[in-house]
């Protein structure tokens, strides 16, 4: 009941508030595919030796201002849109990666998840 309560909720918000991409602000989509085919996945080794994969840099005007609607303005729904630009950056399929990869959402305090109700990079590690 409550997963109906969510679609109807943002089928509702989508008419009042049509998508329309942050990058190039094309309708329809928050990344439209003209823009996500300009991204460039970034794959980095932290000093433990973990890799990391970041799906866009994060100084791109168009991702800036979805990971600031997603944690500042929750607008849970984007994660999704960002969920798929992140696993079209990894190098596998996900049903390969759950074999040997870990997907660790970045924890926040517990002050500012009580502000904003949400860990944007638990809601993004959730969508994958």
């Amino acid at each position: 009941m409550r997963e109906l309560i969510h679609k109807v909720w943002e089928s509702c918000a989508a008419l009042l508030y049509p998508r329309s991409c942050f990058a190039c602000g094309e309708a329809g989509a928050y990344l439209c595919a003209s823009c996500r085919a300009l991204q460039k996945p970034h794959v980095f080794i932290t000093g433990n030796g973990m890799t990391v994969y970041a799906a866009a840099p994060y100084h791109h005007s168009g991702i800036k201002k979805a990971l600031k609607q997603l944690k500042y303005r929750a607008s849970r729904d984007i994660a999704s849109a960002l969920a798929e630009l992140l696993a079209s950056a990894l190098p596998y399929s996900l049903s390969d990666a759950a074999k040997t990869a870990e997907i660790v959402a970045v924890p926040i305090t517990a002050k500012r998840r009580g502000e904003r109700g949400f860990n944007q990079a638990e809601l993004l590690g959730r969508a994958l």
